[in-house]
């Protein structure tokens, strides 16, 4: 079950790191997978930035559903309120541990949104609702997959409840 996560987590600092590269010409290099936070990076400064890597899901059921471990094969009913929730509880969840990191030159989590019902437009609709706690994150970001450009690219950067960063995508197809 580790690896498994592990190897999740690995895949989305890749395709975040890329859509990084590509959309703010920021250069961040992993240095080390580890536990906590679960990545090393550093920036074109030489600093060292931890990096909490997280996924979001309606619920427990599309969790199984999307990570293979499903056997009925076909997609749990999910709705809005169970997402902002989810998104919500992990939020606080990650803002507690936070503290608890080791220390680095900055902290950034990155939440994977693997549903392919979750474009970044649900998130920027109901900013409203989210409640971004105090934490150590200097940054919180969201990838989301670009159906314009058929990649892990879409990102959202969260820097508190009315401050929204966000950057469109520009990859091209292949």
């Amino acid at each position: 079950m580790w690896e498994q996560k592990a190897r999740l987590e690995r895949a989305a600092i890749l395709m975040f790191l890329r859509a990084l590269r590509l959309h703010a010409q920021r250069e961040l290099t992993i240095r080390e997978q580890r536990e906590r936070p679960d990545f090393m990076v550093t920036d074109e400064q030489g600093r060292c930035i931890g990096v909490e890597v997280t996924h979001l899901y309606h619920n427990e059921a599309e969790a199984r559903y999307l990570n293979g471990h499903n056997t009925q094969g076909i997609h749990p009913i999910t709705t809005l309120e169970e997402l902002l929730d989810a998104l919500n509880k992990g939020l606080r969840h990650k803002a507690l541990l936070s503290y608890g990191y080791d220390p680095f030159d900055g902290l950034l989590l990155l939440i994977r949104v693997p549903s392919p019902r979750v474009q970044k437009q649900t998130i920027l609709d109901h900013l409203e609702d989210l409640l971004l706690p105090p934490s150590a994150f200097n940054e919180i970001w969201m990838l989301f997959y670009d159906y314009d450009h058929l990649d892990w690219a879409d990102l959202l950067q969260l820097n508190g409840k009315s401050k929204v960063k966000s950057q469109r995508s520009k990859v091209k197809s292949s």
